[in-house]
């Protein structure tokens, strides 16, 4: 059974299937379908909608109530300049360290390559024996992703690539399934330190949204590794970088010696709660 769920994931691991699913998110009319899609959705993934801004009626179709927005103070962001925050809603499946040689868990027993996940776009020699975040969004979170800390956004770039799912079923048994799958890098700088925060797109919708750019991946052909064009962009803490059609990943990398965790794996936390501070 699991070599068939396997194969079955790693056929549907194309872009294509993704589109197809995100047309079908997108669908509004006859109203009545779009409402019962949007309460199926709910009901399977339990969500809590205490914390959602506009009400259930008000959402159109089930791509909307995805990248749904929270109540204003319904996420309390801490502003301690020494204190970095959660950017998501999420499972820290991952907090260790990057190794001597550049490898990462993507889960314990399985590891993964920096140098094939940047593809040469970023230097990872200042990341080894650094500090590295893995938090995994699942279908029934919150999909936006916010600042982690005050910051520049001085480059970005996307690298397509398959949708595999990022759930601990594919983690356990594909390797480098984040090496594999479409993402998006951006490279934030905090007084000097360049930290590598890393973007993955997952099975189904698989589309990745950036605030600050018209840029949207899984959206159309041809797909190439290509830098994304900003200019001087500065951003606060706790605000909005982008969000996730879907569940997906947020990947942290820091230079060595520049953080001390306050999180360890397993530990669930939502949008502005401390995961780690400066030193």
């Amino acid at each position: 059974m699991k070599i068939v769920k396997k194969v079955f994931l790693k056929a549907l691991s194309h872009p294509f299937y993704s589109r197809l699913f995100g047309r079908f998110t997108r669908v509004k009319k006859p109203k009545f379908f779009a409402k019962r899609v949007i309460k199926y959705y709910i009901s399977i993934f339990d969500i809590d909608l205490q914390d959602v801004k506009k009400p259930l009626n008000e959402f159109e179709c089930l791509s909307d109530f995805f990248i749904r927005e929270l109540k204003e103070g319904t996420r309390e962001i801490d502003f301690n300049p020494d204190i970095i925050v959660s950017p998501t809603d999420s499972l820290l499946l991952e907090v260790s360290k990057i190794s001597e040689n550049g490898k990462v868990f993507q889960i314990k027993g399985s590891e993964y390559s920096m140098e094939s996940l940047v593809k040469g776009f970023v230097d990872i020699e200042k990341y080894k024996n650094g500090d590295y975040f893995q938090l995994y969004l699942s279908p029934r979170d919150y999909h936006r992703i916010h600042f982690p800390f005050d910051c520049k956004v001085k480059k970005v770039f996307y690298i397509p690539g398959k949708l595999l799912p990022v759930n601990l079923f594919s983690l356990e048994n594909f390797k480098e399934v984040f090496n594999q799958n479409e993402r998006v890098l951006l490279i934030l700088e905090k007084e000097g330190v360049e930290v590598l925060c890393v973007l993955v797109g997952a099975y189904n919708v698989g589309r990745i949204v950036l605030s600050f750019t018209d840029f949207i991946t899984n959206d159309r052909f041809p797909r190439k590794p290509a830098p994304i064009n900003i200019e001087g962009l500065t951003a606060k803490k706790g605000e909005e970088l982008g969000m996730f059609m879907m569940g997906s990943t947020v990947l942290l990398f820091f230079p060595e010696k520049t953080v001390y965790p306050l999180k360890k794996s397993g530990d669930y936390v939502k949008v502005g709660m401390p995961i780690a501070k400066w030193l």
